[in-house]
């Protein structure tokens, strides 16, 4: 299989533990993520990202991979409209140097012979997670 990673750096003027704790916290990733109602921070346990609101449509399904507290949270991501469309989500935190906390966003695509070329779109994924990470997280972690 081959990967076509989409990588997103960020930093925060915000302690390491709050980042850690917004992107682990299924109450705080409620407030700027998804709604992850059945989340447990414990690795090979599953959960779903669904919409925040009355419907809580799910759209994909997660394992978690690898957990080291307050730098490293591995998961793998499937759309559940497309089962052989799997990736995997490395979200690495550390200090920055500028102080603050620099968050590393690595969702990398495992591509599948099921699926076709034209399906995938890193431009998409880019933009997404910009929106997510650049505005979502960020006002979030301004107002804790």
């Amino acid at each position: 299989m081959e990967t076509n990673p989409v990588i997103i750096k960020k930093t925060y003027p915000v302690a390491t533990h709050k980042v850690w704790k917004a992107i682990t916290d299924k109450d705080q990733m409620k407030e700027w993520y998804f709604n992850v109602d059945n989340f447990v921070l414990e690795e090979d346990t599953a959960f779903n990202i669904c919409e925040i609101g009355d419907e809580k449509l799910c759209h994909h399904r997660c394992v978690i991979l690898e957990i080291v507290p307050e730098k490293k949270f591995k998961h793998t991501w499937t759309q559940l409209s497309s089962r052989n469309r799997l990736s995997v989500l490395t979200w690495a935190i550390e200090p920055a140097e500028t102080g603050g906390t620099r968050l590393i966003l690595k969702y990398e695509y495992l591509k599948d012979s099921t699926v076709a070329e034209k399906d995938i779109s890193k431009n998409d994924n880019e933009i997404e997670w910009e929106k997510l990470l650049g505005t979502s997280l960020n006002n979030y972690l301004k107002n804790k």
